[in-house]
């Protein structure tokens, strides 16, 4: 039986003026474990996908990737602390639903989320907001099917890996460039067009993305 750890959120946060609401939909986006960097958080509106990358064959795995819903609570039992709704919108609230428990938020309102919060759970653990996944944290992710359908969901990106040694990069469909990608290369599918795929590829050096955005064509059967 799997053991699963509910967490609080500890938000950084900058004081704003009165009128300033909290909303859910500021917490959206990719938040990376600074002291466990193969662990992930995506979060997308009241839903939270958590994916730990330790387990190189993650679709076998129980653990590695699962969905939490939270949001913010207007009721909950005070005997139970378990919540009987959840809400969407924007709201004055000092109390947090995360998979029907309720916990207290830490912070003074009215706030504004920053790029770095806090997980209380089994000890304390900081999360620091990314711009992308890595394109060596895209490549083992894609290994599962069910973390690629989730990662269309939560991102609004589609994401392929190249499976041939040399694959050719068209400036448009049957117009080829001197460029090329090579097996096991990321990339964001940005349209599909009969046999052929737009495609974004984000280069890195060391691990780190260089800052440059390669687009072009390649035949989708060099990603099937």
């Amino acid at each position: 039986m799997s053991i699963r750890m509910i967490f609080i959120f500890i938000v950084n946060y900058n004081i704003l003026n009165a009128q300033d609401k909290i909303s859910i939909t500021e917490f959206n986006g990719i938040w990376k474990n600074i002291e466990k960097e193969r662990i992930f958080y995506i979060i997308k509106d009241n839903e939270a996908l958590f994916i730990n990358k330790k387990d190189k064959n993650i679709q076998k795995s129980e653990n590695v990737f699962y969905i939490d819903r939270f949001g913010f609570c207007e009721k909950f039992d005070s005997i139970e602390y378990k919540c009987n709704q959840y809400l969407k919108e924007s709201l004055y609230t000092d109390h947090i639903c995360i998979e029907g428990q309720v916990f207290n938020f830490s912070f003074d309102y009215p706030v504004q989320i920053s790029s770095r919060i806090e997980i209380i759970g089994n000890g304390v653990s900081s999360l620091e907001k990314v711009d992308r996944l890595n394109n060596g944290d895209i490549h083992d992710f894609l290994s599962s099917n069910n973390i690629k359908i989730l990662l269309k969901k939560f991102l609004n990106r589609s994401f392929e890996v190249i499976n041939i040694k040399k694959s050719i990069i068209h400036s448009r469909p049957s117009q080829p460039t001197k460029m090329y990608l090579i097996q096991n290369d990321p990339v964001e599918v940005v349209e599909e067009r009969d046999d052929w795929l737009r495609i974004k590829y984000y280069p890195e050096k060391n691990g780190e993305w260089t800052g440059k955005v390669i687009e072009g064509w390649i035949k989708k059967s060099d990603v099937e």
